[in-house]
């Protein structure tokens, strides 16, 4: 069921949309992110990294892409907020795709948290991570690291 009713307070209301899905492995997923869908939720868990693709599949951005443009918008939050010496970021430069002189702008890419550990999972819950027909592959008897990277 979903709805929505008039907001006669003077309060500020949220409301949140949660939507499910069962397959975990969408052909869609691997043309557009060159990942196997169930492969990018188990880096998810066990590295602690953004996803490649939202379940609508469009792509995770760490910034608006509007930024990509008007780079100096990029360049001036980084240089006014954001704490340089963080290990989170890689401030590189990046290089812009255009005809004539070449030119660096601000950039910024997520570096894998260092001291991630992943919390503890039920089987139901490891099930509905990667897929009940490929829990065995991630979770089960042989080593879950070994058979995740032989699957990328």
């Amino acid at each position: 069921m979903h709805g929505v009713i008039r907001n006669d307070t003077e309060e500020i209301a949220f409301g949140l949309y949660i939507g499910y899905q069962t397959d975990v492995d969408r052909k869609g997923y691997l043309n557009k992110s060159g990942k196997r869908e169930f492969q990018d939720r188990f880096d998810v868990y066990s590295k602690g990294v953004a996803p490649q693709l939202y379940p609508s599949m469009d792509r995770v951005e760490l910034y608006p892409l509007r930024f990509q443009c008007y780079h100096s918008i990029l360049g001036k939050h980084i240089d006014g907020r954001m704490d340089k010496t963080s290990t989170q970021y890689d401030y590189s430069k990046r290089q812009l795709k255009r005809k004539g002189p070449i030119k660096f702008v601000p950039h910024l890419v997520e570096n894998p948290p260092v001291d991630y550990t992943p919390p503890p999972l039920s089987r139901r819950a490891q099930e509905m991570l990667v897929g009940i027909r490929y829990w065995d592959q991630f979770f089960g008897p042989v080593s879950s690291t070994e058979n995740a990277q032989a699957m990328v």
